[in-house]
């Protein structure tokens, strides 16, 4: 069982186990078994909300898709959200210039 660490000040960037963060706040890459490294939220303005604590073992998150997911209270995530949201709205101009 995880307990949570009283008096924990977490700042934004700050990863820790998902039992450390408060209901509301908005993560990003967050795993989905713990210890195999981030699974949600790791595009470009992207971000999940924690829900609520559904039993000792699983916290409900709120991914981008908008489903809700239980996840582990042991898997880590990062608090805030992923920076340059505006990525998905440049203009490349012409097809050549992804390349």
């Amino acid at each position: 069982m995880t307990t949570r660490a009283k008096n924990l000040l977490l700042k934004t960037g700050d990863s820790a186990i998902l039992a450390n963060f408060e209901f509301g706040d908005l993560l990003h890459n967050i795993e989905h078994v713990p210890g195999r490294g981030g699974l949600f939220a790791r595009a470009a303005g992207t971000f999940c909300q924690v829900l609520q604590n559904t039993s000792n073992t699983h916290v409900a998150v709120r991914l981008p898709s908008g489903s809700h997911r239980l996840i582990p209270l042991e898997a880590k995530g990062t608090l805030g959200v992923v920076a340059n949201e505006e990525h998905i709205h440049k203009n490349l101009q012409k097809a050549g210039r992804t390349r």
